[in-house]
């Protein structure tokens, strides 16, 4: 919350990403979050360092289109499938993109800040 409260005093553009849904093992479950700047910086982790570079690729086009975008990790092995090789889990995440622009979608970015702190206030 605290990151994402500086890039909106700072008025900088970012991605919430957020693991929605969990089938199998993973490292974090669902409610995960981590912001990916636009400069690539990530704060937080939503696993084990596998995903991260992907997602830093798919987030520079939702903060260039302010879209929404959801995206399925399946590491589970199969016959044709290289994720699950060796990365320390065995199961499939699915994950949030989430544009948070406070300088062109001010709206958006007050509607997620809002969200997150009700998350965070209710017990």
């Amino acid at each position: 919350m605290l990151a994402l409260d500086v890039c909106l005093s700072e008025r900088r553009a970012c991605v919430v990403a957020t693991i929605v849904d969990v089938d199998g093992s993973a490292y974090r479950r669902e409610g995960a979050r981590c912001l990916i700047h636009a400069d690539g910086e990530v704060t937080g982790i939503l696993s084990g360092g596998c995903i991260e570079e992907d997602l830093r690729e798919h987030a520079q086009e939702v903060l260039r289109i302010l879209e929404p975008r959801k995206l399925l990790y399946d590491f589970r092995i199969g016959e044709d499938e290289v994720w699950g090789t060796g990365l320390g889990c065995n199961g499939a995440i699915t994950v949030w993109l989430e544009p948070f622009d406070p300088v062109r979608a001010p709206d958006a970015a007050a509607r997620i800040i809002g969200d997150l702190r009700q998350r965070v206030e209710t017990r």
